[in-house]
C-alpha cells in the first residue's frame, strides 16, 4: 500500500496536504476510483512542486515501478529507450557470458 508510508512520512502535515482529497475507502464503494484518482493527482502535485522529501519521492517511484521491459531494436534507438525506461535487467541465462577472466589458480 502506498497510502500508509505517505501518511507516515508526512506526519501531522498529511491532513494539510490531503484534507480535500481523502484516500479511497476500503471495500470499493461507489466513488473509489474518483477518490483514488484525486489522491494520486495531489500526490503527483506534491512531488512536482518539491513539497515531499527525496526519501518519500523515492518510495513512491519504487512503488509504481512496472515490471522490467525487454529492450528490442537497433543500437541507435536503444539509447533513447534506456534513457526513458532505465537499464535492462540482467537475464537469468546471462551469467558467465561476459569476457571476464577466471581468477588465477596459483600455478
Amino acid at each position: 500500500c502506498l497510502h500508509d508510508p505517505v501518511k507516515f512520512h508526512l506526519g501531522a502535515n498529511y491532513a494539510s496536504h490531503f484534507s480535500e482529497t481523502p484516500f479511497a475507502k476500503l471495500g470499493g464503494p461507489r466513488g473509489t476510483t474518483a477518490r483514488l484518482s484525486a489522491w494520486l493527482v495531489k500526490l503527483a502535485d506534491l512531488i512536482n512542486t518539491g513539497a515531499l522529501s527525496p526519501t518519500l519521492v523515492a518510495r513512491v517511484l519504487v512503488f509504481f515501478r512496472g515490471p522490467p521491459q525487454e529492450l528490442k531494436g537497433t543500437p541507435e534507438n536503444l539509447i533513447e529507450t534506456v534513457a526513458v525506461s532505465g537499464p535492462e535487467p540482467p537475464t537469468s541465462g546471462s551469467a558467465g557470458t561476459d569476457d571476464a577472466k577466471e581468477p588465477p589458480t596459483g600455478e
